[in-house]
């Protein structure tokens, strides 16, 4: 090998790891909205204004989330609420959240998601349904984010999910405010980063944020990924693992999050702006992984 490849080499590994050190120092992280009484020890290892996202759970209503909202938001954090339109029962609870929310919690970003639910709870039947409630419009909100998805969506084709995608984002972007994209959790690299290049491609100027599992036992990551539709990329995770790679042990975030950033430097995608971190139920462990990682570089 010669002197300007080693030299080349070695830059691409520098450029790879200040990319990495961007991706954990701008991350967000996911927090149940019944897990208040986790947020001093969230507050005590992350950066202030961190962005922590706070799950809207089936069968709670939005109301029950405020006091995770409240806690972040007295802590120095930054509150994103989901919002998950299938799950809301009406319009009054989404207004009523959304006031106390903004008003008063300095919530100004919201991560709108269609939920789950095979019948609507309520008004809502979509993301979009909720974008266009005028309550989003007179909140004083700043950003709108939506949910991309790297791998196929279990019940949606999808051309109807970038089709919806481009309505939203053309919605928010008239209604003035930032849109900003989360990946669904993904456990292949390669689909991740042709999730960003598409992205890319059709919308240069909207921020992307790589969705990552926290560190999480295998056997919860296993169970979560057969029932949202990833177990195809999760089985190649378990795949690239040793022979002592065991369901019994914690996934290492590093492992999806090292080759996206080594990728990001040889593709040139200034457009992704962080991690975000799915806790499942953990997120005081990830904030204590992503001090650790911090710490080190």
């Amino acid at each position: 090998m010669s002197n300007l490849q080693q030299g080349a080499e070695a830059n691409a590994e520098c450029d790879s790891g200040k990319v990495l050190s961007r991706l954990l120092s701008q991350a967000s992280i996911e927090l149940s909205a019944t897990r208040a009484e986790q947020v001093a020890a969230i507050a005590a290892k992350l950066p202030q204004g961190t962005s922590v996202f706070i799950s809207h759970l089936p069968r709670h209503s939005l109301a029950q989330s405020l006091s995770a909202v409240q806690s972040l938001y007295e802590a120095g954090l930054c509150p994103v609420p989901h919002i998950a339109a299938r799950r809301i029962a009406s319009q009054d609870e989404f207004t009523t959240f959304l006031r106390t929310a903004c008003s008063h919690l300095g919530v100004r970003r919201l991560l709108l998601i269609g939920g789950d639910l095979e019948d609507a709870a309520g008004p809502y039947a979509d993301a979009e349904a909720v974008l266009a409630d005028p309550a989003v419009a007179n909140a004083g909100l700043e950003e709108i984010s939506f949910a991309v998805y790297p791998e196929e969506h279990p019940r949606i084709p999808r051309q109807q999910l970038e089709d919806a995608l481009k309505r939203k984002i053309d919605r928010a972007a008239a209604m003035g405010l930032s849109v900003s994209l989360v990946t669904q959790l993904c456990f292949g690299p390669e689909r991740i980063l042709a999730n960003i290049d598409a992205i890319a491609t059709r919308f240069p100027g909207v921020a992307v944020h790589v969705g990552i599992a926290g560190p999480t036992s295998l056997l919860s990551l296993a169970r979560y990924a057969q029932s949202c539709g990833v177990a195809n990329s999760f089985g190649s995770l378990v795949r690239m693992g040793s022979s002592s790679f065991r369901l019994a042990t914690a996934s290492d975030p590093l492992r999806e999050l090292e080759p996206v950033a080594a990728q990001l430097v040889k593709r040139g995608r200034p457009n992704v702006a962080g991690a975000h971190f799915f806790a499942f139920g953990g997120a005081v462990a990830t904030a204590d992984w992503i001090a650790d990682q911090l710490a080190k570089r």
